[in-house]
């Protein structure tokens, strides 16, 4: 009977420290990211019309006249603003144009 050692496994290669560290990377990027989409849900929408009517002042002080009055007229047809409201914004729009 002969005697040999027993059999040794596959020797397998270990992935490098280099790719660990870049899945590692990837890994909280992506956690990251989600994190962010989660916290967006709080911000305000694109039809508030507290939000519309800032982006349209921003938008005249650019220069921007007609995109700005476009914008003002969406705030204008929107429900909720009081009389007030609704002659300070008509007539910031109109001195806008002179």
């Amino acid at each position: 009977m002969e005697l040999r050692p027993p059999p040794t496994p596959a020797h397998r290669p270990r992935p490098d420290r280099l790719v660990r560290s870049l899945l590692a990377v990837a890994v909280l990027l992506l956690a990251a990211i989600l994190g962010l989409l989660g916290l967006r849900g709080d911000t305000p929408r694109g039809d508030d019309p507290e939000r519309v009517r800032q982006v349209a002042a921003r938008l005249q002080a650019a220069g921007l006249r007609d995109e700005a009055a476009t914008l003002y007229g969406q705030v204008l047809a929107s429900p909720g603003l009081s009389p007030a409201e609704r002659a300070r914004i008509a007539y910031s729009l109109g001195a806008g144009f002179l």
